[in-house]
């Protein structure tokens, strides 16, 4: 028997009724249930979400072959990790290769285009994207194996799948020799219309097929708002045995956001039936601390401000008291405070 995830106890709202999921036309892929989680209007263009109530909704559902995770299969082979990747910042892309400790090393999204979301007159603008094919040419990444982890601000990512086919993005990412890439990672959330919820884990799934499909390895990118969410992973996972390795996003701002994050990783390591790497993006072990404790040796843990903390602040973390702390290693050169800040975060996570 499965270990239980319970949905949330919210009450319905007003705006729980307005929603057509609460009818159950999108069954079996969205159950009339989450409904009960609206807490705004599901708006009827696409400027903010795509909702239930768009007039165009079956176009994009086509876009990625509706609804059900079914349609996506893929094989994946076993990928080498060690339990930290630094996500190099592309200030470090002209340090030597041969000066950074890590084999594995991974690549914001935002890092491979030429230019990356700004904001004029208070609101984020996003200039036209074109992508650095030669961005693993850069001397840091001599010698090593790096992953593109697909995560970023929403802005890019909505325009990157709009352009998607335009750049012949999969393609590209497969001529640029990454040993893998994750899913792309639409964000869900919470309290707005489960349409755009399941519109979204949809395309993620979707942008895993079509690098798949280019020669690309994957790593599909897991995340969820509740036990349904799950459920579908779940099942996905066990028709498609030969995933052992996923990611996902922790870059969660509230405290309890990391309990239940916690609760949801441990319901998947131990329900899917084998073994499940999973690699943390962005992850503090204080924020979960069980899961650390006991499937520590299931967790990867990737992470950019590592890097960012040695080439902006020049920090370099130290363990006190059973506590991370930051100290500032001027004049010391980046990648050996890159390279001590990667080697101090594994001893921190044993901690736990």
């Amino acid at each position: 028997m499965e270990n239980s995830y319970k949905h949330s106890n919210n009450q319905p709202t007003l705006f729980s009724s307005m929603c057509d999921v609460v009818s159950g036309i999108f069954l079996p892929n969205i159950d009339p249930v989450e409904a009960k989680d609206v807490r705004v209007m599901c708006p009827t263009a696409p400027k903010d979400i795509i909702s239930c109530k768009n007039l165009d909704k079956d176009i994009y559902l086509k876009e990625v072959d509706g609804l059900g995770f079914d349609t996506v299969k893929i094989q994946q082979p076993t990928i080498p990790f060690f339990p930290v990747i630094p996500i190099i910042d592309r200030g470090m892309f002209n340090l030597p290769g041969d000066q950074i400790e890590s084999k594995v090393v991974g690549v914001s999204l935002e890092d491979i285009f030429s230019s990356a979301p700004t904001y004029k007159d208070g609101h984020q603008v996003l200039s036209p994207l074109v992508i650095r094919h030669n961005v693993l040419r850069s001397p840091v990444f001599k010698g090593k194996t790096p992953i593109l982890f697909a995560s970023g601000r929403d802005i890019l990512i909505e325009n990157l799948w709009q352009e998607f086919n335009v750049l012949d993005f999969a393609e590209a990412i497969h001529r640029m020799g990454f040993l893998a890439v994750t899913g792309i990672n639409f964000s869900l959330f919470f309290g707005e219309c489960p349409f755009s919820h399941a519109l979204n884990l949809k395309k993620s799934l979707k942008s895993i097929q079509l690098f798949h499909g280019a020669g690309t390895t994957v790593i599909p990118h897991v995340y969820f708002l509740h036990e349904l969410h799950l459920k579908l992973w779940l099942q996905w996972l066990k028709e498609n045995p030969t995933v052992g390795t996923i990611t996902i996003n922790c870059q969660f701002r509230r405290k309890e956001n990391g309990a239940f994050m916690e609760e949801g990783i441990i319901y998947l390591l131990e329900n899917v039936g084998r073994k499940l790497t999973i690699i943390l993006e962005g992850s503090n072990p204080r924020s979960m601390p069980k899961l650390f404790k006991k499937y520590r040796d299931s967790i990867v843990v990737a992470m950019k401000g590592m890097s960012l903390s040695a080439s902006i602040a020049h920090s370099q973390y130290q363990i006190v008291g059973g506590k991370l702390k930051h100290i500032n290693a001027w004049p010391t050169p980046v990648a050996d405070i890159l390279n001590s800040n990667v080697r101090t975060y594994a001893e921190y996570i044993k901690i736990f």
